[in-house]
């Protein structure tokens, strides 16, 4: 399941009329709803009512910008030169990836970086952790990682005077000395992957979430999902399926054409991220189901960056994995050397991209939203 690396993260832009065409998009679905009110909200709407798309603009808003520049603006003062950055890696793919830049932008400060394999259980977890304590490094990076597994050995790392930085969790920002993407963030992705599957569906989204309770981060965007699903829109109805990482290219496939054979209503299937997808469009072709329904992914990987160029998947939530791992070590980096770090725990990461967006090949690349954001990071940390 390993996603093959990447062979360069050089810079990328994406065609101009990308965003352009998204925003086509979203005016042509608003143009071809009649604005009827739904009397039944499980299958007889006639049609999104204004304000019911006007909400869902909203929410979709944020996603469709582009942002020119890193939310960073104070230098790094001093540079973290030969501090131990230990980083605690699951085996998920997302976890891979980011732990390449994580490794690439640590070199570039000039620290030691030193993964440590996290499994995808409690306890491969909490062994983790315990090497991490007993290694005693500078700072130690974590990626949805609820902090109840490892209360123990946070307690130690604090005690010890190791950072701590971690990202995609329930947690409350304070457990750790820096945080990013809280509950509120998630939350609003998956705002914007309903407001989208309404739009699409012109206000008869009936949608199915293949989740991966495993990772704390679901909880806020499975939130965001139920409720602007349930409260926003009169005609659409969701459900949820949870997985484990186990089942990803083998039991995913089967489960979900096993819901769309069992509810016919369904036209939208979301992804918590998109490597649970693998295996997924071929099983709804083979079942006669692929023209049936929408699928949208978050964080795309190899194989839904393809489906997505090919048509196979509508749309994707994407977060740059890069680019948050340049956040996470800088922020280290500041910790480490007594420099303050900015509140970030609830920037908005993720971008809303269509097929449109993957102009690069999805076997080694990933779409940048601030291509030059290396640069941009080089530029505050004081590299040439």
């Amino acid at each position: 399941m390993a996603r093959p690396k990447a062979a360069t993260r050089g810079r990328r832009f994406v065609r101009a009329g990308a965003l352009a065409a998204v925003l086509a998009l979203t005016t042509a679905l608003t143009a071809g709803c009649n604005g009827g009110k739904s009397t039944d909200s499980a299958n007889t709407s006639s049609g999104a009512t204004s304000a019911e798309l006007a909400k869902a603009d909203s929410l979709l808003k944020p996603f469709l910008e582009r942002p020119r520049t890193i939310a960073l603006t104070e230098p790094l003062k001093k540079l973290p030169t030969g501090k131990i950055l230990a980083y605690l890696e699951c085996t998920a793919d997302p976890c891979k990836i980011l732990g390449q830049s994580m490794g690439e932008a640590a070199k570039a400060l000039g620290m030691r970086y030193e993964p440590i394999q996290a499994g995808a259980t409690p306890e491969s977890f909490q062994a983790a952790a315990q090497q991490a304590v007993d290694e005693r490094p500078a700072a130690v990076l974590m990626a949805g990682l609820d902090s109840s597994l490892i209360k123990s050995q946070l307690a130690e790392m604090k005690a010890k005077g190791i950072k701590t930085v971690d990202f995609s969790t329930a947690d409350n920002p304070s457990t750790f000395d820096a945080f990013f993407l809280s509950s509120k963030a998630w939350y609003n992705v998956g705002a914007a992957e309903a407001a989208y599957a309404i739009k699409q569906n012109r206000g008869k989204a009936h949608v199915l979430f293949v989740n991966m309770s495993l990772f704390t981060l679901t909880k806020g965007m499975k939130a965001g999902l139920e409720d602007t699903v349930k409260n926003d829109c009169a005609g659409c109805s969701i459900q949820t399926i949870d997985t484990m990482q186990s089942d990803v290219g083998t039991q995913v496939p089967s489960k979900v054409v096993s819901a769309l054979q069992q509810d016919p209503s369904i036209n939208t299937v979301v992804f918590m991220a998109g490597y649970q997808s693998l295996g997924v469009p071929e099983a709804l072709k083979a079942a006669g189901l692929a023209d049936k329904v929408k699928i949208i992914v978050q964080a795309p990987s190899a194989n839904s960056y393809a489906d997505l160029k090919t048509g196979t998947q509508e749309a994707a939530t994407d977060v740059d994995l890069a680019l948050n791992a340049y956040y996470a070590v800088d922020a280290a980096a500041r910790l480490v050397t007594g420099q303050k770090t900015p509140d970030l725990s609830d920037l908005q990461m993720h971008y809303l991209i269509t097929g449109k967006d993957v102009t690069f090949d999805p076997k080694t690349e990933y779409f940048h939203p601030i291509p030059d954001y290396k640069e941009q990071f080089h530029k505050i940390w004081g590299l040439k």
